[in-house]
């Protein structure tokens, strides 16, 4: 079988485009959606917590008002069980 893969995909990690063919002569891929909310005190950390989380490294934050609400995307290991950094 032959898979034509899009050009932005060799640009992905051997594992990464390994998965790919795999998932595509299999016909699936696996995707997992996740939602999840801090809630706290105020000034317990929760800003810095969703920071670390996305694997950001200025850890530096003001003070929130209100509410914040953030995106991310992670990435998992191998066995899927795990988050990696970016």
């Amino acid at each position: 079988m032959i898979v034509n893969i899009p050009q932005e995909i060799l640009y992905w990690s051997l594992v990464d485009r390994e998965k790919f063919v795999k998932s595509m002569k299999d016909g699936n891929i696996f995707a997992y959606n996740a939602r999840g909310m801090v809630i706290g005190c105020a000034r317990a950390g929760k800003t810095t917590l969703v920071k670390k989380l996305k694997g950001e490294k200025d850890l530096k934050t003001d003070s929130t008002s209100g509410i914040e609400i953030h995106s991310h995307v992670f990435k998992l290991n191998q066995n899927e069980t795990t988050i990696i950094g970016k």
